[in-house]
């Protein structure tokens, strides 16, 4: 049996011994310092989302703001209008009274219509143009234009020529204390 050629049969080998457990690491992590480090950083955020969350449910506060800045706005905008229409027509900014341009001139020409009406009621008649009324001896009224004396003129006079210009109304200014 030369020829014959022997099957080899492996056999298996022995196993190996288990692995040893891992060495057991030096340094062990500090759980405790790290949840105490994240419930830090969790009560940092819940008290600035609580912080926040009360100022949002603040009913209105942005609404208020806006209109209140609107209003001052619109005040604004009405007291200029009054300024202008009060210097353009020149009345008293204090009797406009209105909401808007038109309503407060109107307020201003009403008040300047009672103003015209009011003086000319209480306005006493001009004196004629060309007859100067001037007061003569005793008072009476000399009508025509008499040329008046200055007080160095009549300084000038004599006690005669004095009684004259008295009598001819030249010193009624004089008299007046003009």
């Amino acid at each position: 049996m030369p020829d014959s050629v022997t099957p080899v049969v492996e056999t298996p080998a022995a196993p190996e011994a288990p692995a040893a457990p891992p060495a057991p690491v030096a340094e062990t992590p500090d759980y405790a310092a790290q949840i105490a480090a994240l419930e830090a950083d969790r009560d940092k955020w819940k008290g600035l989302s609580r912080k926040h969350e009360a100022a949002a449910k603040t009913p209105g506060t942005t609404d208020e703001q806006l209109a209140e800045i609107r209003a001052e706005l619109a005040a604004s905008k009405l007291d200029a209008i009054k300024a202008r229409i009060a210097g353009t027509k020149g009345v008293p900014e204090a009797i406009l009274t209105g909401t808007d341009e038109e309503s407060l001139t109107a307020a201003a020409d009403t008040f300047l219509a009672a103003v015209a009406a009011a003086s000319a009621a209480a306005t006493p008649p001009a004196p004629p143009a060309n007859d100067a009324v001037a007061s003569g001896a005793n008072g009476a009224s000399v009508a025509g234009s008499v040329k008046q004396l200055t007080r160095v003129e009549f300084a000038a006079l004599s006690p005669a020529e004095r009684i004259a210009a008295k009598e001819a109304g030249q010193i009624a200014d004089l008299l007046a204390g003009r």
